[in-house]
Parts: C-alpha cells; structure tokens; sequence
C-alpha cells in the first residue's frame, strides 16, 4: 500500500528524505512535490549510489536533477527555501559546475539566474563553471558566464590553467574567440605545467582529421590577438614556434611562420630543432622553413651543429636529400667537436645517409678528408665503430641496399599535399 502520491506509509520521517533523491531520477514530479512539501525532508539529503555494488559516487536531489538533465525538476528544487544550490558535499562539482561541464544549456540558465548561485565556486575537482563550460565547447554557457559581472575570468584550476588553457588544449576555436575577445584574458599567460594558450592549443588533446582542423583554428585565433607576444617562452625556454615544429598536425608551423611574428633567431632555434624523421608531415614543415626569408641555413646551436649535422643523425633520407638540393648549405661546416656532416652520418649502421653526403664530395662540396678533434676522418669514424655499410660507401662503393635506398627517398620526397 502506499499513499497517493506512491510513497509507502509505513516510511518512518527520516526516510522520505532518503527517498527524495530516487524520485528526482525517477522523474517522479509529484512525488518530489510532496516529499518537499514535509518540513520533516532534508531537501539537501546526502545519498551514495551504487551499481551492481559498485561505487557511483555522492549525490544530493539537486546535483541528481542537474545530472539527468531534467530542468524541470531543478527547477522545483530551487524553488525550495532550504536547497543548498552551492552544495557539492563529495560530488565533484557543485550544481552549476556540472550543468556547465555537460553542455546543458536549459538547466545551466536556471542556475545562473537564481541570486543564490555562485558561479566561481570550486569543486572538489578544483575546477569550477567556466573552466568546465571551455571544457565542455558549448558557447552559450561561456557566454553568459562572460557577461555576469560576478564571474572572475581569470580563475585558474587546481592545476593552474585559466579557462584560455582549458578551451586551447580540447581544441574550441570558438570558445577562444569569445575568450580573447572579452579583453580581460592573457592570451600569453603559462599554465601550471608551463605551457602557454598557443603551445596547448598546438599540442591539442584530440586526434583525428576534425581535431587537427580545430587546432588550426585555435592557433590563428590566438596569433590574430593584438596583445599575442611570439617571444613568450614556456617553462623549458621554448618558443611555440619550436613546440610546432614537434606536433603531428599538418600546416601548424606554416601557419606560425606566415604570421610573421616571430624573429630570424625564433625561426632558427625552431628549424634545428625540428625532427628529421621519415614522415610526411614533417617533410613539409622543412621544405616551409627553407622558403622563410629568416632561415640561416648554416645557423648553429650551442654545440656548433647546423641543420645538416641534425638531419645527418637521423633515419630520414629524403629530408636529407632536401637539404642537400638546397644549395646554400655549407656542407663542410664543424661543431664543437669539428665533426663535419659527414663524420655525424658516419656513425650510422646504414649507410645511406653517408652515401647522399659522399655523392656530393669535390668541386667544393663535401670534403672527405676533414679531420674532427680526435684526427678521425669520416671514413676513420665508421671503421672504428664497425659500421660495415658505411665504411664500403666512404671508400667510394655503392651501398649494398642502393635500390631500397633510392626508393626510400622517392617515397619520402612525395609528400602529401596540406
């Protein structure tokens, strides 16, 4: 038997409040319109959910309605007197940091326009409204938490990244435009693990075709802000310039270097440190680099090494080829240790590397009887590290893989249109 409204009369008064949270999710209105109706019902009833056994996690009524989306019922509690609309007892976030971390707009409205609200109040989570609302991609709730002079847009995580940090890193161009368009923003300022707005949005979180479009667009969002400051470093002195020169996404450092912000040693620093690896992409980023005006193509590093002594260390054989159809590079220059190019390729098993240099000997190419600090030639190099390959190629044969190594540089110079 149960009363009127389907709640069991044999309940003792502290169990309708235990009730009141299963009639929330139940949907139950007229249920949740009686169970509040007793002054006996702690509206702000703190309940564990378990599932099969397993732990769900805390809840109260209103976080259940806020949870399920039901504005209905969220709006029936925050007509009641005694709801705690800031309650998040150990749920991770309070009412409107969950409604804003799930994109519900309809329920999110309810919360921001009830006074009681705070909007800057943390969860448990240590994230609170906007930065759930950057997280979430959905631009109503950013926009409204925006225009409430109650809102700090400046508020950073747990982790210390602002909401800037949050909408560049899951990649939400549009939730960075209203970001940076509201003025209050540094679109410069470092995350908690060091990283500023630009370099997270170049990293990105996602993968897949959409998100390398989205990152793009993050990135020319940021760099289009007057107060934007290319000479930003993050924690590890690195420019974003250099970070792009790392991420998969296609057209990310041709888009920074046509923006044209960055200065010749920013341009430098990224191009030596640019990974010389068998791919596509990365193929591209060179070949952008070496059309840059600010390129110095024989610009050292601290160890005296330049891009030719970096790509001579590497397994790519057709971005070498690139190099060495420049033209402009000095093929003989030394490092600190005055190993030239050629004496880096020769420490490499395959010889296909050395054998690129060593086809460009004489006539003021590569020159094969320089000597480093220990008075090793290349060829002295290779023998005494046992390099077989190489050592045949220096003393003027042809590598026994020629074939595998000529088509390798023909499928790694065909590189994919951006």
């Amino acid at each position: 038997m149960t009363t009127s409204c389907g709640v069991p009369p044999d309940h003792a008064d502290s169990s309708y409040s235990a009730l009141l949270t299963r009639a929330v999710e139940a949907e139950s209105v007229k249920v949740v319109r009686f169970l509040i109706g007793r002054d006996d019902v702690e509206v702000n009833v703190e309940s564990y959910e378990y599932n099969l056994n397993v732990p769900l996690g805390w809840k109260t009524p209103l976080l259940a309605a806020v949870s399920s989306g039901n504005a209905e019922m969220v709006r029936i509690l925050l007509g009641h007197p005694r709801t705690d609309v800031n309650l998040r007892v150990h749920f991770r976030y309070t009412p409107i940091a969950l409604a804003a971390s799930n994109g519900n707009v309809s329920v999110f409205r309810l919360l921001i326009q009830d006074p009681r609200v705070d909007p800057n109040r943390f969860g448990s989570s240590g994230e609170n409204p906007l930065l759930n609302g950057a997280r979430s991609g959905e631009i109503s709730i950013v926009r409204e938490l925006l225009a409430d002079p109650r809102v700090d847009v400046n508020v950073v995580s747990r982790d210390l990244e602002s909401a800037i940090h949050t909408a560049a890193r899951y990649g939400h161009p549009h939730i960075l435009r209203l970001l940076v368009e509201d003025g209050r923003i540094d679109v410069n300022a470092l995350s908690g693990c060091g990283c500023t707005p630009l370099e997270l949005a170049i990293k990105g979180f996602r993968s897949g075709e959409s998100a390398d479009q989205a990152a793009r667009e993050c990135v020319r969002c940021i760099l289009s802000h007057k107060s934007f400051d290319p000479s930003t470093k993050n924690r590890w002195n690195g420019t974003a310039l250099q970070v792009a020169v790392s991420s998969t996404t296609p057209g990310i450092s041709r888009i920074l270097l046509a923006e044209g912000r960055f200065d010749a040693k920013a341009v430098n620093d990224a191009a030596l440190n640019l990974p010389f690896s068998p791919s596509p992409v990365k193929g591209k980023c060179l070949q952008g680099f070496l059309r840059d005006p600010r390129l110095d193509v024989n610009f050292r590093n601290s160890g005296g090494e330049t891009i030719l002594h970096c790509a001579a260390r590497s397994d790519s054989l057709g971005m070498m080829w690139i190099l060495l159809e420049d033209g402009r590079f000095d093929f003989n220059a030394i490092n600190n240790c005055l190993e030239t190019p050629l004496h880096v390729a020769a420490r490499r098993e395959q010889g296909g590397l050395a054998w690129l240099l060593f086809m460009k000997r004489g006539g003021g190419g590569v020159d094969v009887a320089l000597k480093n600090c220990n008075g090793d030639t290349a060829l002295d190099v290779a023998v005494k590290g046992g390099f077989q390959e190489t050592t045949l190629v220096l003393r003027g044969h042809e590598p026994v893989h020629k074939d595998g190594i000529v088509q390798r540089v023909n499928e790694e110079i065909c590189f994919e249109p951006m």
